[in-house]
């Protein structure tokens, strides 16, 4: 599964800088299909495959190594949403189900550290850090809808912790 969402990245890196100057679509379409089909979608896996290695633990049980296919989901419907196909309403929907995956990650690793043989390896933290920013990141985008008066600010906010 990893060599194939590896592969779905790259594909996604290469039309987010090769196809904006052939096909015209708002900006947030491409990076969205870069960051959240490919770069969240990729970490999400790759974080099932460490995470283990650092907690000296078994690997992803079958509903959690689905995960990245939730993220991917959440993404495709933040393309579909940029590319005009849904309401900007419907970001909402794509955040929150990117959201009920990173509170997933979350626990899982947590459950992970917790059951670990002796302490987890330090970077286990880097990674529940990383995945709480990409939580937060998405509370602000859910919220865009909803506070109008305040989209800048959570625009700003949901781009710069997700990166």
């Amino acid at each position: 599964m990893l060599i194939a969402l590896i592969t779905a990245t790259l594909l996604a890196f290469l039309a987010g800088q090769a196809l904006p100057t052939a096909i015209a679509v708002a900006p947030a379409f491409w990076a969205h299909l870069v960051l959240a089909v490919g770069v969240m979608t990729l970490i999400t896996s790759a974080m099932q495959h460490f995470v283990p290695v650092l907690t000296r633990s078994r690997g992803a049980g079958r509903w959690t190594a689905r995960l990245p296919f939730l993220m991917l989901a959440a993404g495709g419907l933040a393309l579909a949403v940029f590319i005009g196909w849904l309401d900007f309403d419907w970001i909402t929907a794509a955040a929150l189900l990117a959201l009920a995956g990173a509170v997933a990650m979350l626990a899982w690793m947590r459950n992970k550290a917790r059951n670990t043989f002796g302490r987890p390896h330090p970077g286990l933290a880097w990674y529940v850090a990383a995945m709480a920013c990409l939580g937060l990141g998405l509370i602000a985008a859910a919220a865009i809808p909803w506070l109008p008066a305040w989209h800048a600010e959570l625009r700003a906010f949901h781009i710069h912790i997700n990166l």
